[in-house]
């Protein structure tokens, strides 16, 4: 759930709740995110879509660290173990929104802790992924090669020394912490240091080197989202994939070969839902109203779902599709009806009834009402529904 700005934020909260069975959030994205600050400083305590979603369990934070079962506490953790060496927004955020953020992320939520039992330290893992995706001649060759990204062949040119040098020595300064593996903290503090910035992501529009910083960071970010994804054997939410600056997704969800019985390819659909503005701003004046749709609605289409992911065959994901744009129907109708457009109808034709009969030869009342609103309809519908493509991935698709 990221996005460069408050609306992408939004827009990406409402889907995930709308459209996956269960949200899990990393807590180092809780401490960081602007955008949740920003979008939780909108509303009153506790009626933000972000506070609902977590109330209704639809939300689960991710916390590190044995016996941590809050925000707090998994914050404590995180500045004992970066100190001074890594930028935390939280600290500079409004007391009242931190507060209500540890209230909402309390030992009464739900959550889970990064696995401990596993063969290898995820930072181990990160590692390996961002040799492989990064450093390995025979993978950038393959995309390359089989990968139509217009801007790759150039940006890879352009991050060869952070792909090989930068990367080497922010495995060599974690080793000094006495941990292994990588930490993407010392990606990201390494990069700071060489533009001899406090914030990468704040570099000027016009800086030569910004769209190659911005391509290589999320690059880095794309494989630790990814770590973590396979971790709990969850599907992965890449926002802010560009295709034409992009691989890391497309080589590591490539099959080796196709299997004859399971379907675990992602499944792309096409339907029509309202336009995120108008839904953004509906769910604004009653988030709860968005979990209602979500159990009134949805539940035929969560449960395929569900299905499909535990029983990967063809028939399964074929349901999925068939639900998902029977339920995406029901939300258009839904919001249509709530936000009462027939209101605003009845009002525009006794407008033009009053000017016809006043202006021009006297009109049939039927005719002219059943004229005006089917034109009217027609608009209204036009006007606030729109084309949205949605992806939806088996956790077996992120396998190595």
């Amino acid at each position: 759930m990221y996005g460069k700005t408050l609306a992408d934020f939004e827009t990406h909260l409402v889907n995930n709740v709308l459209f996956e069975q269960k949200i899990l959030i990393y807590d180092a994205y809780l401490v960081n995110s602007q955008q949740l600050f920003a979008h939780l400083a909108k509303s009153p305590k506790g009626t933000s879509f972000f506070e609902i979603a977590v109330a209704n369990e639809l939300i689960t934070p991710v916390y590190r660290g044995s016996g941590t079962h809050s925000l707090k506490k998994a914050l404590a953790v995180m500045r004992q173990q970066y100190r001074d060496d890594v930028y935390l927004y939280i600290n500079d955020a409004d007391p009242s929104i931190v507060r209500r953020l540890f209230a909402c992320m309390s030992e009464d939520c739900p959550s889970y802790l990064l696995p401990q039992s596993r063969q290898q330290p995820l930072s181990v893992s990160f590692a390996s992924l961002l040799r492989s995706q990064l450093q390995d001649e025979a993978t950038l060759n393959e995309a390359l090669n089989n990968r139509n990204i217009p801007d790759l062949p150039w940006l890879l040119e352009r991050t060869r020394s952070w792909r090989t040098d930068l990367i080497d020595k922010a495995e060599e300064r974690t080793r000094r912490k006495h941990q292994p593996g990588i930490h993407r903290s010392e990606i990201f503090n390494l990069i700071a240091e060489y533009h001899q910035l406090s914030d990468p992501s704040a570099m000027p529009e016009t800086h030569p080197d910004k769209t190659s910083t911005m391509a290589f960071l999320r690059w880095v970010t794309q494989c630790h989202q990814i770590n973590i994804s396979r971790a709990f054997r969850t599907s992965v939410h890449l926002v802010d994939y560009l295709w034409r600056e992009d691989f890391i997704a497309d080589n590591i969800t490539s099959p080796p070969e196709p299997n004859p019985v399971a379907d675990t390819e992602p499944l792309t659909c096409e339907v029509l839902l309202p336009r995120p503005e108008l839904l953004l701003g509906y769910f604004g004046k009653d988030p709860v109203e968005l979990i209602r749709i979500r159990k009134d609605l949805g539940n035929s289409y969560l449960d395929s779902l569900e299905t499909w992911r535990k029983v990967p065959t063809y028939n399964n994901k074929a349901m999925v599709a068939t639900l998902l744009q029977e339920y995406c129907q029901a939300i258009c109708e839904r919001y249509l009806q709530n936000t009462k457009p027939q209101k605003w109808v009845v009002r525009f034709e006794s407008m033009l009834g009053f000017i016809a009969g006043k202006l021009l030869a006297p009109v049939p009342s039927p005719i002219l009402k059943a004229g005006i609103t089917t034109i009217t309809r027609n608009t209204a519908y036009r006007l606030a529904i729109g084309k949205t493509e949605l992806h939806l991935h088996h956790p077996a698709w992120l396998d190595a």
